[in-house]
């Protein structure tokens, strides 16, 4: 409807592609146990003319951090989603658990060397129908729209993470590299046993304070072997470069942010179903994130403040055109007690894709509550 056929069939293989994020993160000092959950409510319409796509999901996510003992942590993640896709009168779902997700990261050296690993267990819904809930996977595939859930069950997983930090006069460098190896599954009911490429990551990063303000930069590089179906090449994912720079600080009662992210993406391949190279072409172009923040902190443990950012993405080389997505919204979050918050985040999004033809519209509610206990 809204895509090229092309478009859509590499999409699939996209969508199987995408990858389980493990939890990685530096040993916070001091730090009491916590726990969230979070009430999300995701809203897209697409519209070309006279056809209109919606997109609907509510998610629950829950984490928690685990202080196991002095320098060690434990951080865990679940999450339920039901999503809905609306289009050509009829009704499309995908409801069910994602899997969960579990990581212990060491820090030993003064702070200076971080270990860590982690554990995908297939707890998440598999076998999706090919007739409906691969529908919902195509459009959670797509990066123009942003889900809180993009995909449930995987194969059993594991990840390890290496990393090192120095400071050198005013900087703090890191270096840090990780490995994901990816376990078998059925992704689609009957149709064989897919098996994601194992991804590996390199990170360098750097960060300098100026009083209250705090600057920082990350490149990461990332490659991925092929994913297969039943032992049989069907796709490979492509290299993709990433570049972050950010600066947050303090003014008084006032906090503010702001971060600019450049992913230039390789060209992914497609294999026939004999394992031959079919093509080599771009599905996702480069992208462009810029988002920005600003929290007024008052009196009683309150704190509200703006929310903005843009996304540019780039044509593929499926004929697929450019997008362009703003995002405005606020925050309001609130200390009920020395144990417990509350944060109430809204978003409107508006822009447009595929260089302008499909308008795009959509809204984001956020609810989180989180606590030390």
């Amino acid at each position: 409807m809204f895509v090229r056929s092309g478009f859509l069939a590499a999409a699939l293989l996209a969508g199987l592609g995408l990858a389980a994020a493990p939890a990685r993160a530096q040993i916070i000092y001091g730090q009491p146990a916590q726990g969230e959950i979070d009430l999300v409510y995701a809203h897209w319409k697409l519209t070309l003319d006279e056809d209109e796509v919606t997109i609907d999901q509510f998610a629950v996510p829950v984490t928690a951090f685990l202080p196991l003992r002095e320098n060690l942590e434990a951080r865990v993640y679940v999450a339920q989603s039901n999503t809905t896709v609306s289009q050509l009168g009829q009704d499309f779902e995908l409801n069910g658990l994602t899997d969960l997700r579990l990581q212990v990261n060491q820090s030993l050296a003064g702070d200076q060397v971080l270990l860590g690993l982690g554990v995908n267990l297939p707890t998440g819904k598999k076998g999706l129908s090919l007739d409906e809930e691969w529908v919902v996977m195509n459009y959670l595939s797509q990066t123009f729209l942003s889900f809180p859930v993009r995909r449930l069950g995987g194969g059993f997983g594991l990840n390890a993470t290496l990393g090192g930090a120095k400071e050198v006069g005013d900087y703090r460098l890191g270096l840090t590299a990780g490995y994901d190896l990816a376990g078998a599954y059925e992704a689609y009911l009957d149709q064989g046993d897919y098996k994601p490429g194992n991804a590996f990551a390199v990170t360098l990063g750097a960060q300098r304070e100026f009083g209250t303000r705090l600057l920082n930069a990350d490149l990461t590089f990332t490659t991925s072997s092929d994913d297969k179906l039943d032992d049989t090449p069907v796709f490979s994912r492509g290299d993709e470069l990433a570049f972050h720079a950010g600066l947050a600080g303090k003014a008084g009662a006032k906090g503010y942010r702001g971060d600019a992210y450049y992913r230039l993406r390789g060209r992914n391949t497609v294999y026939d179903p004999d394992g031959i190279l079919l093509q080599q072409l771009k599905i996702y172009g480069n992208e462009f994130l810029l988002g920005g923040a600003l929290d007024f902190h008052g009196a009683a443990g309150w704190a509200w403040g703006p929310r903005a950012d843009l996304r540019l993405i780039a044509g593929n080389e499926f004929g697929f055109g450019s997008t362009s997505v703003v995002g405005l919204g606020g925050q309001v979050a609130r200390a009920l007690t020395p144990h417990l918050n509350l944060t109430l985040n809204l978003k409107y999004f508006t822009g447009s894709t595929h260089g302008g033809e499909i308008d795009l519209t959509g809204y984001q509610a956020w609810v989180a509550a989180g606590g030390t206990f």
